[in-house]
């Protein structure tokens, strides 16, 4: 029943630059600048501080105000690390019930290849055709542009990698 979203960009980088990206709190509003309905982020907290572990919950702030916990179930720097969320914004909760979102970084020949996965759990059976048709529209161009505003940071602060 579920729906996936997904995204995935080469990068001249290291896969440690490539992971702090997308996992630093930082360059969460560098990075995630939304799409259509899908509102920019603001900032992104560790709740009750520290870092970025297993186990830890992310509270993710938008620019439309609302928000949202990321349980973090897996973190393995710089190979992977995945969030899930038990309950999406107001926004979109009649859609969507929550998601678990992937990232994986694979190193090949000083490069990087990120791969972006978003499973999206539709809040009921008879709404996946609309599920899909959103993963396809918004969330799967949302994760591309998020993966290029990476890549445009990499090339920004000279983080990139000779061949």
């Amino acid at each position: 029943m579920s729906v996936t979203a997904s995204a995935k960009r080469e990068f001249v980088a290291r896969p440690g630059v490539v992971f702090e990206l997308a996992t630093g709190l930082g360059d969460a509003p560098y990075v995630f600048t939304g799409w259509g309905p899908i509102s920019r982020i603001d900032r992104i907290e560790i709740l009750g501080g520290g870092a970025m572990t297993v186990g830890t919950t992310r509270r993710v702030f938008f620019h439309n105000r609302t928000r949202l916990d990321e349980d973090v179930v897996a973190f393995q720097p710089p190979v992977e690390w995945v969030g899930v969320v038990r309950q999406v914004p107001p926004r979109f909760a009649w859609l969507v019930r929550g998601s678990r979102s992937r990232w994986t970084f694979e190193e090949s020949d000083g490069r990087t290849i990120a791969t972006w996965r978003c499973v999206l759990e539709p809040a009921s059976p008879r709404l996946r055709p609309l599920v899909a048709a959103a993963a396809y529209l918004l969330f799967s161009p949302m994760m591309r542009r998020a993966l290029r505003n990476m890549e445009r940071l990499v090339l920004e602060r000279g983080q990139w990698t000779e061949r």
